[in-house]
């Protein structure tokens, strides 16, 4: 369960050496901010505050795609291990600055969707997929069933977060 008011950027994948050092896997679009920040704040998979870790040492690893943290607290394998699967969270307002017409996930998740040409409504977004290229909006219409739109300018129109709207053009059979 995510915590209100705060978003889930990395998870601590294990132990590595034997002065404690752990493994963060990043889960950002951003995972350079890791090298600027001086604490980690980990939470469980509940939602709840576990430690604060001050950083040390950081390094990437690109092969691996993780990174190697040393921590103040964590002085050894049997400690690093304790917190292996635990969240790294940040506040909100600590997120990255997004251009115009970049959006964050859980900004579209739940977004009535509506029909471009008519303005009738055709459902709501319930997730989105992020695969590469573009995203895919999950989309749960009127009468239940499930419909993946592309999050390109072909089938999204416009997205207006302040009012609550996505504006689709499908084609036919979608």
């Amino acid at each position: 369960m995510e915590n209100q008011g705060f978003v889930t950027i990395g998870r601590i994948t294990g132990k590595h050496g034997v002065r404690g050092a752990v493994k963060l896997f990043p889960l950002t679009d951003f995972p350079e901010r890791f090298l600027e920040m001086k604490e980690l704040r980990l939470y469980d998979s509940k939602g709840r505050p576990v430690i604060v870790l001050n950083i040390s040492r950081i390094r990437f690893l690109p092969d691996k795609r993780y990174y190697l943290v040393e921590t103040n607290e964590i002085k050894n394998p049997e400690e690093a291990d304790s917190v292996k699967g635990l969240m790294v969270k940040i506040p909100l307002e600590e997120r990255v600055e997004l251009k115009d017409g970049e959006f964050w996930i859980d900004d579209i998740v739940g977004l009535n969707v509506v029909m471009a040409d008519t303005n009738e409504k055709f459902g709501v977004i319930e997730d989105v997929i992020t695969n590469g290229d573009s995203d895919l909006y999950i989309v749960r219409d009127l009468d239940d069933q499930i419909h993946y739109i592309p999050a390109v300018r072909e089938f999204v129109k416009k997205i207006d977060i302040p009012s609550g709207c996505i504006e689709v053009d499908l084609i036919e059979g979608q």
